[in-house]
């Protein structure tokens, strides 16, 4: 009997370790009606695809050859898969929600990667540059959280393949 209980203890800790060692990272996803990333008309147009949230988003949008089936079946066009693929791959980053990947992006953090090789201190001055005169800016992170999140997406196996050009 109290090996059993031990072992029951132990069971949420081996499921983090094992979530945390994938490298998966499926943090901070969400259903399209909850988010303004996907257009209504995409949303239409994925759900009858299926894809019914950002994870499931990502699946379809990470790699390149999926991405263009993708595009061939739904009429989306390819390039805007891409752009949503990096913004899901964003989300993965515990802690990181809609509004600020599209901070990341308008700083020129499109994707886990960029996020992973960035200084906290200088990534800070983007987003304060490419926030300015919006209410977020109000609302960024402090350096201590872009840490956080740095190291969170320097354990994270890069996904998205064969990116759009940056805007």
């Amino acid at each position: 009997m109290g090996r059993m209980v031990h072992r029951l203890a132990l069971a949420p800790l081996v499921l983090i370790l094992a979530l945390i060692t994938t490298g998966d990272g499926h943090a901070s996803h969400y259903r399209f009606s909850r988010i303004e990333l996907v257009t209504r008309a995409e949303q239409r147009v994925l759900t009858r695809a299926g894809i019914n949230d950002t994870r499931e988003l990502l699946s379809w949008t990470a790699s390149k050859r999926r991405r263009a089936w993708l595009a061939e079946t739904t009429g989306l066009a390819y390039e805007r898969l891409g752009t949503l693929a990096t913004q899901c791959d964003l989300l993965r980053v515990d802690g990181v929600g809609p509004s600020m990947v599209e901070a990341f992006q308008q700083a020129g953090v499109r994707t886990t990667s960029d996020l992973a090789h960035a200084a906290p201190e200088e990534l800070l001055t983007r987003l304060q540059a490419a926030t300015a005169g919006t209410s977020l800016r109000y609302r960024l992170p402090t350096e201590d959280t872009l840490g956080t999140w740095i190291d969170y997406a320097r354990h994270l196996r890069p996904l998205v393949e064969d990116l759009p050009p940056a805007p």
